[in-house]
C-alpha cells in the first residue's frame, strides 16, 4: 500500500469521524460545536438520520479499502458494458443520457433552503428589473436570469427564483457534458475516465446545479468551461487561443470574481508566444507588441459592446446613464456593507468584519468552506505536492496553468471581506474546488502509478459522497419544510 494512499485514507476517516462526532453530539442535544463544523454537518437533517448515514458511509469506506474487495470493484468497472459504452470512446447518445439523468436529479431535489449563503438576502426586484443588477458582481448572469424569466413567465407563470433555479438546472446539464469531455482529456482508458468523471461530480460544488440562483453558480460553470477549453488548447487539440479568451470574457462578466484567474489567461498567452523561460526582459517585450494587442482585442471589443448595451438599457428604462448607476443599483460589487474589500490584518474596523485575516476563526471558516465545496479533495491536492514534489514536473504547462489559476483564486478566497463570514459566502469561494480538483486529477493520473491512483480515486469518491449527498438533500424539499 503506497504512502499517499495511506495518508488519504487516514485523512478521509478523520474527516468522516469529525462528521460522525458532530452528528452524535447533535443527537444528544449538544449544539455548542456546530459553529466550528458547519461544513461537515447538515442541521436540516434530523441528527439520528445523518448519524446513521455517516456510520454506514464510514463502514462502506473501510470495506472498499480491503485489497480483495478493492480489486473486485475495479475489475467490475473494467468489465462493465455500460462503462465500456460510455467511456471507451466519446459516445454522444451516452453522455446526453447521463447529463439528462443528472438534470432529472437536479429537478427532483432542487434547493429551497439558502441558509448557507446570502441568496435570500437579495431583493426580488433584482431579478425582475434587469438594470438594477447590472452593476453588481454578475452583470451577464443577472441579465440572462431576467431574460429567461421574462420569456418563460407568460407560459409557466413562475416566480423569478423558480425560473432562475431551472435555468441553473439547464447549466448543470451542460456542466455534466463538460465534465464528461474533461474526463476524456485526463484519462487514458475507460476506467480512468469514469473515475475522473465521478471524482468531479462527487464534490459538494455540484450543489450549485440543484438551483443555486446567485451569479456564483455561473462563476463555477464558466470557470470550469475556461479550464476545459484551456486544457484543449494546451493539449494541442486544434483549439485556438481565441477560445480560452472568449471563455474568460464570459466568466469575467458572469461574475467579477473571475478577475482573479486572469493571470492564468496571461500564462496561455506566453505559452502561445513560445517563450521557454520567462524573465522581466522578454515579459515586457511580449507585452508591448502588436501580438499582445491582438490578444486582448476580442476581450476589449466584447466588453465595449456589453457596456454599450448596459448604457442603452439603463437610459431607456430609467433615464440614467451608466456613470450614474449608483442612483438605481441594488447592492455593492464587492466589499459588502462597509465597502471594505479585504479582511483586516490586525484590527477589526467595522461591525461587518467577523475576524482578522490571520486568525483561528478565519482558518476554521476556510476549512469548513473547502470541506463543503470540495470534500476531501483539498487534502489530496496538498498531499500530492508533499509526497510527489520530486516527481511532479513544475514546468509541465498544465501544472503551471492550473497552479497559477489556483494560487490567485485561493488568495482571493482568504483575503476578501465578504461582510459576514465564509458561512454566508461559501458559494463565492467554492469554485476554487474545481481548480484544485482539476489539478489533482491531472497530477494523480500523470505522476502517480496507475493502480495507486485508481485506489485513491475510489477513496476520495466514496468519502465525498458521504459528505455531499446529505448536503444536497438537506437543502431540498426532503428535509426543508
Amino acid at each position: 500500500m503506497s504512502k499517499l494512499k495511506n495518508i488519504i485514507l487516514v485523512t478521509s476517516i478523520i474527516i468522516i469521524l469529525i462528521k460522525l462526532i458532530g452528528n452524535f453530539l447533535n443527537t444528544l442535544g449538544i449544539t455548542n460545536y456546530n459553529k466550528l463544523i458547519w461544513g461537515f454537518i447538515n442541521l436540516n437533517i434530523p441528527p439520528i438520520i445523518e448519524l446513521t448515514w455517516t456510520i454506514l458511509g464510514l463502514f462502506i469506506l473501510i470495506i472498499i479499502c480491503i485489497p480483495k474487495i478493492n480489486k473486485k470493484i475495479l475489475n467490475s468497472i473494467e468489465n462493465n458494458r455500460i462503462v465500456d459504452s460510455l467511456f471507451s470512446k466519446i459516445n454522444i447518445k451516452g453522455y446526453l443520457f447521463v447529463s439528462l439523468l443528472f438534470f432529472l436529479v437536479f429537478n427532483l431535489f432542487p434547493i429551497i433552503n439558502y441558509e448557507l449563503g446570502d441568496a435570500g438576502i437579495l431583493p426580488e426586484e433584482a431579478f425582475t428589473i434587469p438594470a438594477s443588477r447590472f452593476w453588481m458582481s454578475s452583470p451577464i448572469s443577472s441579465y440572462t436570469d431576467y431574460l429567461f424569466y421574462k420569456i418563460t413567465k407568460p407560459l409557466i407563470g413562475w416566480k423569478p427564483i423558480e425560473s432562475t433555479s431551472f435555468l441553473v438546472h439547464i447549466l448543470g446539464l451542460i456542466f455534466i457534458i463538460l465534465v464528461y469531455l474533461f474526463s476524456f482529456l485526463m484519462g487514458r482508458n475507460k476506467t480512468q475516465r469514469l473515475l475522473v468523471f465521478m471524482f468531479i461530480t462527487s464534490m459538494g460544488i455540484i450543489e450549485f446545479f440543484f438551483g443555486w440562483w446567485e451569479g456564483t453558480s455561473r462563476l463555477a460553470f464558466t470557470i470550469f468551461l475556461f479550464i476545459l477549453i484551456s486544457t484543449y488548447y494546451l493539449m494541442k487539440k486544434n483549439v485556438k487561443l481565441l477560445y480560452p479568451i472568449l471563455a474568460m470574457w464570459l466568466s469575467f462578466w458572469s461574475h467579477l470574481a473571475a478577475f482573479w484567474i486572469l493571470p492564468s489567461l496571461l500564462h496561455l498567452y506566453f505559452v502561445d508566444t513560445g517563450i521557454k523561460k520567462l524573465n522581466a526582459k522578454n515579459f515586457f517585450n511580449e507585452i508591448f507588441n502588436i501580438k499582445f494587442i491582438r490578444f486582448i482585442t476580442p476581450f476589449i471589443i466584447l466588453t465595449i459592446l456589453l457596456f454599450a448595451y448596459m448604457e442603452l438599457n439603463l437610459y431607456s428604462s430609467f433615464g440614467v446613464h451608466l456613470t450614474n448607476i449608483e442612483k438605481i443599483k441594488v447592492g455593492n460589487t464587492f466589499g459588502g456593507g462597509d465597502g471594505i474589500l479585504f479582511l483586516p490584518l490586525f484590527v477589526l474596523k467595522s461591525p461587518w468584519e467577523s475576524y482578522k485575516m490571520i486568525s483561528t476563526g478565519h482558518l476554521i471558516s476556510s476549512l469548513n468552506e473547502n470541506i463543503l465545496a470540495g470534500g476531501i479533495v483539498l487534502f489530496l491536492f496538498l498531499f500530492l505536492f508533499l509526497t510527489h514534489k520530486k516527481k511532479i514536473n513544475f514546468k509541465d504547462i498544465m501544472v503551471m496553468f492550473l497552479l497559477i489559476m489556483f494560487s490567485f483564486f485561493f488568495l482571493f478566497t482568504v483575503t476578501l471581506n465578504i461582510e459576514y463570514q465564509e458561512k454566508l459566502g461559501w458559494d463565492l469561494f467554492a469554485p476554487v474546488a474545481l481548480i484544485y480538483g482539476s489539478l489533482s486529477a491531472y497530477i494523480l493520473l500523470k505522476y502517480v502509478d496507475q493502480e495507486t491512483s485508481k485506489q485513491i480515486f475510489l477513496i476520495i469518491i466514496t468519502s465525498n459522497l458521504i459528505l455531499t449527498i446529505p448536503w444536497v438533500l438537506s437543502n431540498s424539499w426532503l428535509f426543508v419544510k
